[in-house]
């Protein structure tokens, strides 16, 4: 892959909210938090523009619910 498709991706990226890119020692690409507004945004017009089928939704939710299941439990208080 060449450094332009890297720099292209990376300010793809970066203009969509997911990364912030800083320059200088320490500098790089690095995760950006992003909020469940946006998040709902992002996956809404990629389901869109993916043309889904029922079998397509079926996959992304069995790889995704047992990571939210493990990413709750962690969170769980023994009062909950």
């Amino acid at each position: 892959m060449s450094k332009g498709t890297i720099r292209e991706a990376t300010r793809l990226l970066e203009a969509q909210g997911l990364i912030k890119t800083r320059t200088g020692p320490g500098g790089g690409c690095f995760v950006h938090e992003v909020s469940e507004l946006r998040t709902i945004a992002l996956l809404s017009n990629y389901f869109y523009f993916k043309n889904l089928n029922i079998s397509d939704i079926y996959q992304i939710r069995k790889l995704l619910e047992p990571e939210v299941a493990g990413s709750l439990a962690g969170n769980l208080k023994k009062n909950n």
